[in-house]
């Protein structure tokens, strides 16, 4: 009887009753697997999973073969977040009794748990089958679809639920948010009346207000979260939760951190609902939104601590280590998730572990990781910006060991204007209509370069390339300007040790070049062939706060048609101070370069100084000025003549979606005491990207990647505003094909 009243209870809704019926019927005989089960699923709908498992794990005590039992245990763990257990538990009772719907919609909650969407969407659509008009099925389905950036299937299947029961305003909300994730601004705003003529729900809010969020009117989303917060019905948690990602998003961070301690106070206090382990994890996500990385780790281990997903939180911890600099640390955490058959259906897994592989200079696995992780979720712009330029870097995988990347260029060469002023001084001319003219060459330019990747080894890169240069130019060896028309044919290889140092990475290429160079109009000054060594330099940023990247090359060798010989000494050091996730960057540098030739008295020696600031807007447009300190001497036997000049400048780098880009720079040469080559330097370069689909052998197979066809073109001009004697102003083009 006491069986029967509790299913009397449920059935009228009321719950407690139920619990209560079920507990005396235990009481009465402790052995009745049934009355476990039936009370298991009553504290399941009262969300009460800690104690429904229990209930579960005594009834199938009592019987093991209890399939409900198994099934109900599965959802009881899905609610403590113990999606693997879940799983285990569903399996189970699909092998006693087969396939149902909650079977399949159990497992699509674990496997969302988990964050494998692909996995979720089959479970969906398999229950969809069962009952293909189920509208909260249709709901979650389409969820999934959106959460994989798969905007127009999550708008087909929304669609397909309209009419089927009265939560059309849940599926018009949705559909909103689809709509507006592809920019279809007016079919948003229709979404969005509808969701709201059919109910006042406070998570209908939520919903429109994330629509008008991503449509960018920041006023409405607030207004929308507002008539949330004040609905009886509110999660209050999850408004205040919306309400910080706002904040986040528009740059208000202090409000954003406020919004969050406000749900968590309200709900500590009674006003709201209990804080779930979800909660934390989004509380977790806004933190590292605003950049309080250390705050953030301590939300995620605490949503640990409260039973979060485990896997949820380790990614979320290893992007917080990331964030701080502690990559030694992320690495390690997601190491530990490696051998799971989940980890490579991983989203958010896959980008944390292409972000430690790159900043461990590990360009082949870093790529692949982003590849994998972008065939899961199409759509993200960041993460399809990191594959393509590492897949640039990288070049096209010939073999399993050999990466080749080829460009052709064609640039301009304009000479620095302390050459043109030691020339003048030099010469001795005063006469500004006796000085040398304003000169140029045009660069045109053929590279095959390599990566090579033997086990145990560092990468082996390198580059065979034909150079060509014609125009005129100031002869270094020599008091004179002369038209050349000069062919280089060069050979390079280097290595690419990495150097680990706790969680910080020094990357060295040192290398040797050599060049075969010949002139079919000045043969006697430019035939010569050169034998270079070099060594090039990368850091990541010690402290989260300094990087440094720099240069030392030493290139000598004999003239072929005289009795001469040169050796080139250069170099360059520079420094970016900033976190690295922040906005604003201090630049600085320093570079030398020695040009000398013997048994001749002749030296060119000039030095450059610069420093100035770097600021991105958003993930698209980046923006730098600074000023530049240029010291040259140049010796002529017994004579020699010194030039000084400031040169401000400027760099702008935008990002126009998936395919265009577009450079601009200038700079103003202001010489000090001579100003006749004073000059202005602005060059604009429009780039397209074509995507191309080739494999990668990664060691565990092939992975799609997706390679950088990328085609430029632009201008640069230079012009002389202050000289008399013609050639002020010369327009050159740019031209660049780089084929992965």
């Amino acid at each position: 009887m006491r069986l029967i009243a509790g299913y009397v209870h449920v059935h009228s809704g009321q719950l407690r009753e139920a619990v209560t019926d079920f507990s005396n019927a235990l009481e009465l005989d402790p052995k009745v697997a049934t009355a476990y089960m039936n009370r298991g699923y009553v504290l399941n709908d009262l969300k009460e999973g800690d104690k429904a498992a229990k209930d579960f794990e005594a009834a199938i005590k009592l019987r093991p073969n209890y399939a409900e039992a198994h099934l109900g245990l599965g959802y009881a763990y899905l609610q403590l977040h113990r999606a693997k257990p879940a799983l285990k538990e569903v399996n189970i009772a699909a092998k006693l009794k087969g396939e149902s719907k909650a079977t399949h919609l159990a497992r699509a909650e674990a496997y969302r748990q988990q964050i494998l969407l692909r996995q979720a969407e089959a479970e969906y659509r398999a229950a969809l089958k069962i009952a293909p008009n189920d509208v909260t099925t249709r709901l979650a389905l389409a969820d999934t679809l959106y959460r994989q950036h798969r905007y127009d299937e999550t708008i087909d299947v929304l669609k397909s639920a309209i009419g089927l029961s009265p939560q059309d305003a849940f599926v018009y909300a949705q559909m909103a948010r689809a709509y507006a994730q592809l920019h279809r601004r007016d079919e948003a705003l229709k979404a969005i009346a509808a969701a709201e003529k059919h109910s006042t729900d406070s998570r209908i809010f939520i919903a429109t207000g994330e629509a008008l969020l991503i449509l960018g009117d920041h006023q409405a989303a607030m207004d929308h979260y507002a008539r949330a917060l004040e609905s009886s019905d509110a999660d209050r948690v999850q408004v205040r939760l919306a309400l910080a990602r706002l904040f986040a998003h528009e740059g208000r961070r202090d409000e954003a951190q406020q919004q969050i301690a406000l749900g968590f106070a309200e709900a500590r206090v009674g006003e709201a609902n209990p804080i779930t382990p979800q909660n934390l994890l989004e509380a977790a996500d806004v933190l590292m939104a605003i950049e309080q990385f250390d705050l953030a780790k301590k939300y995620f281990e605490r949503a640990q601590a409260d039973g979060a997903d485990p896997e949820s939180v380790s990614v979320g911890l290893a992007n917080a280590y990331l964030a701080l600099g502690e990559t030694q640390s992320a690495g390690q955490l997601l190491q530990s998730m490696a051998n799971t058959p989940e980890s490579s259906e991983n989203y958010e897994y896959l980008v944390a572990l292409g972000n430690v592989y790159r900043q461990q200079q590990d360009t082949v696995q870093a790529l692949s990781a982003f590849a994998r992780a972008n065939r899961l979720v199409m759509g993200n712009e960041s993460t399809e910006r990191a594959e393509l330029e590492l897949a640039g870097q990288e070049g096209r995988q010939i073999t399993n060991n050999l990466s080749v990347q080829s460009e052709i260029s064609l640039n301009p060469i304009f000479e620095d204007i302390n050459i043109y002023t030691v020339d003048a001084k030099l010469l001795g001319v005063t006469d500004p209509a006796l000085l040398p003219t304003p000169r140029s060459s045009i660069e045109t330019r053929a590279d095959a370069r390599y990566r090579i990747h033997l086990n145990g080894w560092p990468a082996i890169t390198g580059l065979v390339a034909e150079r060509n240069a014609r125009g005129q130019i100031s002869f270094p060896s020599r008091l004179l300007i002369q038209d050349r028309n000069t062919y280089d044919t060069i050979f390079n290889v280097g290595i690419n040790p990495v150097l680990h140092l706790g969680n910080n990475t020094i990357a060295f290429t040192p290398g040797i070049q050599y060049t075969i160079r010949r002139d079919t109009i000045s043969a006697v000054d430019m035939n010569q062939n050169l034998f270079r060594q070099f060594l090039y330099l990368y850091t990541s940023a010690f402290g989260n706060w300094v990087s440094v990247s720099g240069s030392a090359v030493h290139e000598s060798g004999p003239f072929t048609e005289r009795d001469l010989h040169s050796r080139d000494l250069a170099g360059h050091l520079n420094f970016l101070v900033g976190r690295p996730w922040g906005k604003t960057s201090f630049i600085t540098g320093y570079s030398a370069r020695d040009v000398m030739f013997r048994p001749l008295v002749r030296e060119y020696f000039t030095t450059s100084t610069y420093v100035g600031l770097q600021r991105k807007f958003g993930q698209n447009l980046r923006a730098s000025i600074f000023a530049e300190y240029l010291r040259s001497w140049r010796v002529e036997d017994n004579r020699f003549a010194i030039a000084q000049a400031m040169r401000p400048a400027f760099d702008l780098q935008y990002t126009a979606g998936k395919h265009w880009s577009v450079q601009a720079s200038g700079a103003w040469s202001k010489g000090e005491g001579f100003h006749a080559y004073d000059n202005v330097n602005n060059q604009f370069l429009v780039s397209y990207v074509r995507s191309v689909q080739r494999p990668l052998n990664d060691g565990l197979g092939d992975v799609p990647v997706t390679y950088p066809l990328r085609f430029s073109f632009g201008l640069q001009q230079q012009t002389f505003y202050n000289f008399t004697g013609g050639n002020g102003t010369k327009v050159l083009p740019i031209v660049r094909l780089t084929l992965f």
